[in-house]
C-alpha cells in the first residue's frame, strides 16, 4: 500500500537534491509548497519566527490577498503592520 508513496518520496527527495545542487544550497534548505499562498505564509511567518523580537511588518496595499491575510493575522497578534500606499505605477508614495 505504501509502495507508490515511497516512490514519490524518493523522486521528491531527488528533485530537492538537484535543486539544491543548482543553487549551491543544502537539500534541507529546499522546501516545496503546494501553492503561492502557502509559500507566502512560510516565507513571512518563518522569517518572523526567526526574529521573535521583531514585531513590525511592512507591506504595500497592492500585495496579493494571501499577504493581506497574513498582515491581518499579524495585526491581530500584536504586530505593528504598515501598508505603504503606491501610485498607479505601483511605486511607493510614502515619504517616511
Amino acid at each position: 500500500m505504501h509502495f507508490f508513496g515511497g516512490q514519490v518520496a524518493r523522486q521528491v527527495n531527488e528533485a530537492r537534491e538537484r535543486v539544491a545542487e543548482l543553487l549551491g544550497a543544502d537539500p534541507s534548505e529546499i522546501v516545496f509548497t503546494s501553492c503561492g499562498t502557502e509559500s507566502d505564509n512560510a516565507a513571512i511567518l518563518g522569517t518572523l519566527d526567526s526574529y521573535l523580537e521583531k514585531r513590525h511588518f511592512i507591506t504595500t496595499r497592492v500585495e496579493h490577498p494571501a499577504v493581506g491575510n497574513v498582515s491581518a493575522y499579524l495585526s491581530r497578534k500584536g504586530y505593528r503592520v504598515l501598508e505603504l500606499p503606491v501610485d498607479r505605477e505601483g511605486v511607493s508614495t510614502s515619504t517616511s
